[in-house]
């Protein structure tokens, strides 16, 4: 194996009992997380620590702060340096020349612990509108401006860029997590209160721009009800396009798209000079694929803007699907909708992205078994009274294969026979796991657990008939795992979710089974992803004892989908990137000798894709990924 870097456990073992360690080693590398904790920490107890050497292992632990800000103990941590050095101040760069974006966060906490609230916000703001994608404001701003009287005594000058800077940081509700819905939540409360001190002050331009941020932000917390009479007496009162518009855009993200409609027409009457309406109603009618309409729209725009950049794919896409229901490109794309995707627009790839597996669509199994077993489904009609079916295989392949056949065709019997057992065994776990799925029965491998409840049958059951859309698939799967955590807990939601793998729930009438396994089994490894609700100790949490068991348990299709869901999840923790490169570099080792292996390419794109890798280790990744396609 490798030299692969000490894991956050291991150093924190080291740190906290010196003793216990002597005579090991510690692997870190440059830039790494698990290096800026080994400083952070290590500096601390040094002998003799002066200033010089407090100030080197601050930098270190403001890039800690950054990545897992409101983390408990990297701001007990930021406690124990201010102890030390007397005040934080004496660690701080002084504010001239180049600024980093980390060390202006602390000076932010700084200026507000020293009774400079209106500096402290609109410094983090600059440092969040710097560098998009931070978690700042919702991990420190809004504990700083929510006690009564805060945010009102701000000038508006300062409240108004961060308000809107929280809300860019903002998806639509149905595409986030209930933590950052309650973030959301909670900057609405904000901006109501802003509006409420500011909003008559006589300013029709302050006032249309806090409707704005007020409205917005309603929508973005999933406040429908509220948000839309917040719009309408905002539109009685001052109406405006912003009013009309927010109004417009409420009824878009509630799917009631013929008075969202009415709305944004409504805003172009009263700009007809402003293109925007168009765009807000044609994407809307490509939600709702009503494509010659959403067309119409997005050709009122390239008569006004020719070649405008997100007309254009848009006009060119539903010209596409008004032609051809393929799930993928074909001779009725047309071309010019591919050169701007060559050429990188944006609007295109976010298009296309429905072309992607795992952002767009969960492909279907490909394995032997698989192709076989659809002939046969075919040959064999549902209700058929049974028999049995000897397959010979030239290597082993996934159980979920006979999950697959007992779900469709529940009175046939599948006798496998294999030419070959590779080594390692593809039946047995290649690396430790908590969970075991399976376990075999003579040749083969049969479920080891019993199966999960009617309640998280019919839940799984749900998410996996939704239309699949990365975003919005892991956030409902989220608000899952929260409101299974809190009826039963963490380890039983998790028993119960680890047994829809082998156990999914019934075949829907009319539902191809090899499509709905995998959305069965994808949904619930999304959930399990999330059932530590994307904080505390990820080495010790329990969804990653349970993907991991996916992961390194036998192969199965459930390893593709619980690399999927890792993916999704160091998007948002890529505290965690290094401990990912160490589980997949076991997948990678352990792989069968012979045989294919269909969950490769998507294990090698995301692995290559990890931050924290060096160049040399993304590049082997990268040529092997061209080396399959």
């Amino acid at each position: 194996m490798p030299n692969l870097p000490s894991s956050f456990s291991e150093i924190r073992a080291m740190l906290d009992d010196p003793a216990s360690a002597r005579g090991g080693s510690m692997s870190l590398r440059e830039g790494s997380p698990e290096m800026d904790y080994m400083v952070a920490r290590s500096t601390l107890t040094m002998p003799e620590t002066g200033l010089h050497e407090l100030k080197h292992g601050f930098q270190h632990l403001v890039e800690l702060l950054a990545l897992e800000p409101d983390d408990e103990e990297m701001l007990s941590l930021l406690d124990r340096y201010a102890s030390l050095a007397g005040n934080l101040d004496a660690l701080l760069p002084p504010p001239t020349g180049e600024r980093y974006y980390a060390i202006e966060a602390i000076r932010a906490r700084q200026l507000v612990a020293a009774g400079q609230l209106g500096q402290g916000v609109d410094l983090l703001g600059q440092v969040n509108g710097a560098k998009p994608g931070l978690r700042y404001l919702d991990a420190w701003a809004l504990d700083w401006l929510e006690p009564s009287g805060r945010i009102e005594s701000l000038p508006v000058s300062v409240v108004l860029p961060a308000l809107a800077t929280a809300m860019q940081s903002l998806a639509e509700a149905k595409r986030m997590t209930p933590k950052r819905i309650r973030h959301a939540e909670r900057w609405a409360r904000l901006a109501e209160r802003v509006l409420a001190v500011h909003g008559q002050a006589g300013d029709p331009q302050l006032a249309a721009n806090l409707d704005m941020l007020v409205l917005g932000l309603f929508r973005r917390a999933g406040l429908y009800e509220e948000g839309l009479r917040l719009a309408h007496e905002a539109d009685r009162q001052r109406p405006t396009w912003n009013t009309i518009m927010a109004i417009g855009l409420i009824e878009r993200a509630r799917e009631r798209f013929v008075e969202a409609e009415e709305a944004f027409a409504q805003g172009h009457q009263r700009d007809p000079s402003d293109i925007a309406t168009f765009l807000e109603t044609g994407d809307m009618w490509i939600l709702g694929e009503q494509w010659t309409r959403a067309r119409g729209y997005y050709e009122q725009v390239l008569a006004r803007q020719p070649g405008h950049p997100w007309a254009e794919p848009s006009q060119l896409w539903c010209q596409w699907r008004e032609r051809s229901s393929s799930r993928f490109p074909d001779d009725a794309m047309p071309p010019r909708f591919m050169e701007l995707l060559r050429a990188g627009n944006g609007r295109a790839n976010g298009l296309a992205d429905s072309f992607r597996a795992f952002r767009g669509y969960v492909p279907e199994p490909s394995d032997a078994t698989a192709n076989t077993l659809r002939q046969v489904f075919e040959k064999l009609p549902p209700g058929d009274e049974g028999g049995s079916l000897q397959l010979t295989l030239s290597d082993v392949e996934g159980p979920s294969n006979q999950t697959c056949l007992a779900l469709a065709r529940p009175n046939v019997k599948l006798d496998v026979t294999y030419q070959n057992i590779a080594r390692p065994d593809p039946r047995e776990p290649i690396a430790p796991i908590t969970h075991r799925l399976w376990s075999r029965e003579g040749e083969h491998l049969v479920s080891a657990v019993a199966p999960p409840g009617e309640e998280t049958h019919g839940a799984i059951a749900r998410l996996a008939w939704r239309r699949f859309d990365q975003q919005e698939t892991w956030a409902a799967a989220s608000q899952l795992a929260e409101s299974m955590t809190r009826s039963i807990g963490k380890e039983a939601a998790a028993a119960q979710l680890l047994a829809t793998i082998p156990h999914p729930p019934a075949l829907p009438e009319g539902v191809d089974v090899f499509q709905w396994v995998p959305h069965c089994q994808l949904a619930a490894t999304f959930t399990l992803a999330q059932l530590d609700g994307h904080e505390g100790d990820w080495e010790s949490s329990t969804s990653r004892a349970a993907l991991f068991s996916l992961l390194h348990g036998p192969v199965d299709w459930s390893r593709e989908y619980a690399v999927v869901a890792l993916d999704s999840l160091v998007r948002d923790r890529p505290i965690i990137a290094l401990d990912l490169h160490r589980a997949f570099t076991v997948v990678d080792e352990g792989r069968p000798n012979s045989g294919a292996c269909p969950w490769e390419h998507t294990l090698l794109t995301t692995w290559a894709q990890l931050p924290f890798l060096y160049d040399e280790e993304r590049d082997a990744l990268w040529k092997r990924v061209d080396a399959l396609d």
